[in-house]
């Protein structure tokens, strides 16, 4: 029998991070999963146009005492408003200051979760390279984010009548 944890994450992005971050304080068993090579979701910045990031000019619009996190201060040396590079950076230190870098499992995709008769979850997953494995856990958080995928609702309404290009903000990386 696979081992049961006490929660199972998906995402680590801010949310993701905060909610590891708790979860080990509070020594409760977890797995954070995170589909792409590193942590930090929107601000680890891609070039890839199917992977949503902030662009490579982003700068947060709120200083760094409201953006960042209440127990761990960003370095005094940078400006009130932080570039995606300085948020990056920001989570990490963050990730590693709370030590959860160990269950956080990167390059890994869920590929199920499924609630089972018995409460627990089923969680399917594939770290790259590698065969498809389960865990279970009695609990599932989802960080995955609101804007992981591109909508183009309105894009789709008029493509039928506008000649031009249509572009998803995703798409516009301003290199």
């Amino acid at each position: 029998m696979n081992p049961i944890l006490d929660f199972v994450v998906s995402g680590a992005g801010v949310s993701g991070v905060i909610v590891s971050k708790y979860l080990k304080e509070n020594d409760i068993s977890f797995m954070t999963m995170e589909k792409r090579d590193g942590i930090g979701g929107l601000w680890y910045y891609s070039d890839d146009e199917d992977v949503t990031t902030v662009t490579r000019h982003t700068i947060t619009t709120s200083g760094k005492r409201v953006t960042t996190f209440s127990d761990f201060a960003p370095h005094e040396d940078w400006g009130e408003f932080l570039g995606w590079q300085q948020m990056l950076t920001h989570i990490r230190e963050y990730a590693d200051h709370f030590d959860i870098m160990d269950n956080i499992a990167l390059s890994t995709e869920i590929v199920s979760a499924d609630k089972q008769d018995d409460g627990l979850w089923k969680i399917d997953y594939q770290t790259e390279g590698e065969p498809i494995q389960t865990v279970f856990a009695k609990n599932f958080v989802i960080a995955g984010g609101a804007f992981t995928q591109k909508m183009t609702p309105i894009a789709d309404k008029f493509s039928e009548t506008f000649d031009g290009e249509i572009y998803h903000a995703q798409q516009v990386k301003m290199n």
